[in-house]
């Protein structure tokens, strides 16, 4: 690749769409290496720990993440990047809590909170139904068997004593807020949360703070941030999850497949550069 400086007057003269087009390419090259490469190397993991398979799961969730993004090349679709984006810092989080074991039986609470979960987003549909008889509800009936099966809601219970909570109160399997991840996940995570996680949250959630005055300029800016976002943390959760299973050692040119991957946007955007200096 040719090294080049990149000025603020040189990065000026190149359109907005070109900077897009080098977060998006980023973004889709990662796909294909997850496509590619991670995706068969974890299928091939034999006989995988508690602790390994939770981080399959958890990495797998990425990748359809990032399966998702490569057919969103337009920035009409910022709203769901700027999401993904937001969802797939969290599960980087996850990852990370898990490889540094930072909570106390944080495998068990990780594999049995979906069951609290569940059970709670039952309960409380259970409870509306009852208040509101007359309200016709199109789900099945099994719902309502869950709560009122006794030895279902006394399962329930005992799990959630893993925390020390009523099961209501129990809202992650960390039992931590995303600030909270954040700062056990390390600095760089906390700085991300201060940075721009709110940021992102602005295009999750209802309202319109997060789109009120701005210019189309401004929005197809969100998506180009988000996507790169995307590409960084795809490439954080990547060399976690490669050092944990041991893949930089086993695939001798692993560190150098993700440097290539880290500067893609950069040589699309050299070459813009190039292209429109000449012009």
């Amino acid at each position: 690749m040719k090294n080049y400086d990149l000025t603020k007057e040189d990065l000026a003269k190149i359109p907005m769409d070109s900077s897009l087009k080098a977060f998006y390419s980023g973004c889709k090259i990662c796909t294909d290496f997850s496509q590619k490469v991670m995706i068969p190397a974890l299928a091939g993991v034999l006989k995988p720990s508690q602790k390994e398979e939770i981080l399959i799961g958890i990495y797998r969730s990425i990748h359809c993440w990032m399966k998702a993004i490569s057919l969103l090349n337009h920035p009409v679709y910022f709203q769901t990047v700027a999401t993904a984006a937001r969802s797939i810092f969290e599960l980087v989080l996850d990852i990370k809590l898990i490889v540094d074991d930072q909570i106390e039986n944080g495998l068990k609470k990780f594999k049995e909170f979906p069951k609290i979960e569940k059970y709670r987003i039952i309960n409380e549909f259970a409870k509306f139904q009852r208040d509101n008889p007359d309200i016709r509800c199109n789900v099945s009936s099994k719902r309502m068997e869950i709560v009122a099966d006794k030895n279902k809601e006394k399962e329930i219970d005992i799990l959630a004593k893993l925390w020390g909570k009523q099961r209501k109160d129990i809202r992650h399997w960390s039992d931590l807020g995303v600030r909270k991840r954040a700062e056990k996940a390390g600095k760089e995570y906390e700085r991300f949360y201060y940075e721009l996680f709110a940021l992102l949250s602005l295009y999750v959630h209802s309202g319109l703070a997060g789109t009120i005055n701005m210019s189309d300029e401004g929005l197809k800016a969100v998506y180009g941030n988000s996507t790169r976002i995307i590409h960084d943390m795809f490439l954080t959760a990547v060399s976690i999850i490669a050092k944990e299973f041991g893949f930089d050692k086993a695939m001798p040119k692993f560190d150098e497949w993700i440097k290539k991957l880290d500067l893609v946007p950069g040589e699309v955007i050299l070459k813009e550069k190039e292209k429109y200096i000449k012009d």
